[in-house]
């Protein structure tokens, strides 16, 4: 079995990351990318909620809560969904792209946990 490669675009605000994203986004709906998966959440072209996936509500800025209607419970509801979402996507691919600008700013613990995640799901080459 080929090991699974998740390809990590940490882009930097100002370096064209929204333009690679819209490119990958359109990739995904006309099939270029086969069968990676750059997995979307309801018409969003990046992937910046994959950065709420590890943060608890206390964690977030107010300007990503107010997307929440400020409840810790829906938040916690749709981090789940979100979660679930993701996992089907990558689970079934043989190959995956993140690409998210908040990437740049997280911390060794929060990247430690990611990578878990994807290596539970067959992933094996960063």
């Amino acid at each position: 079995m080929t090991p699974k490669t998740a390809l990590l675009h940490i882009g930097t605000a100002k370096t064209g990351s929204t333009s690679i994203q819209h490119f990958l986004s359109q990739a995904q709906d006309d099939g270029t990318l086969g069968t990676v998966r750059y997995p979307l959440w309801g018409g969003e072209e990046s992937q910046q909620r994959l950065i709420e996936l590890y943060r608890s509500w206390d964690e977030l800025k107010p300007e990503t809560r107010h997307h929440y209607a400020s409840s810790e419970e829906r938040f916690r509801r749709e981090r789940h969904r979100y979660r679930r979402f993701v996992f089907k996507e990558l689970g079934s691919a043989d190959g995956a792209v993140i690409s998210a600008e908040k990437l740049c700013s997280q911390t060794p613990q929060w990247v430690a946990k990611l990578r878990r995640d994807l290596e539970s799901l067959g992933f094996q080459q960063f």
